[in-house]
């Protein structure tokens, strides 16, 4: 009885190791080219411009969480003097709003502060699912990775809604 017990824990805290391995990876494979490129442009001189003009949803909210960053919650307009209510989501500007606080309110690393965590967090909501569906850790963890690092999740749950 005993030894099983032990068995079980012993399972569990291995797997639990490798799934916050693993995790710590996402989170880098995430985080790693964006410090690559601007360590690079470092180097020679140039100036890293973090340009948010792309497809990422999630960098329509960094304006946003730099204004209530400096106090002005809700944040309807990022160029306004004043702010009108509003119907958008208040929780992402709130949510990167936290990640500003610890980095004096710089935006390149908060971002990437909130990328690491939040592939991380991903990865780990999808193990569950797999765990949940495959009955085993190994598939989950394949699952898990599929859908973190490719961009067949966002297709499968029509994130962008086109079919």
């Amino acid at each position: 009885m005993i030894s099983a017990f032990v068995n079980n824990a012993e399972r569990i805290a291995g797997s639990a190791a490798i799934l916050t391995i693993v995790s710590l990876l996402i989170g880098l494979l995430h985080v790693g080219p964006l410090l690559a490129i601007a360590k690079y442009l470092d180097a020679q001189g140039q100036p890293f411009v973090f340009s948010y003009e792309n497809y990422r949803n999630d960098l329509t909210y960094l304006a946003r969480a730099r204004e209530v960053y400096d106090g002005h919650l809700p944040s309807s307009d990022p160029f306004a003097d004043n702010s009108s209510p509003t119907l958008r989501n208040p929780i992402p500007s709130l949510l990167l709003a936290a990640f500003l606080i610890p980095v004096g309110g710089k935006i390149f690393p908060a971002y990437l502060t909130a990328l690491f965590v939040f592939s991380q967090l991903n990865f780990i909501l999808f193990y569950l699912v797999g765990k949940r569906l495959f009955h085993s850790n190994l598939w989950a963890i394949a699952f898990a990775l599929v859908a973190a690092l490719t961009p067949i999740s966002l297709r499968i749950l029509n994130f962008h809604g086109t079919a």
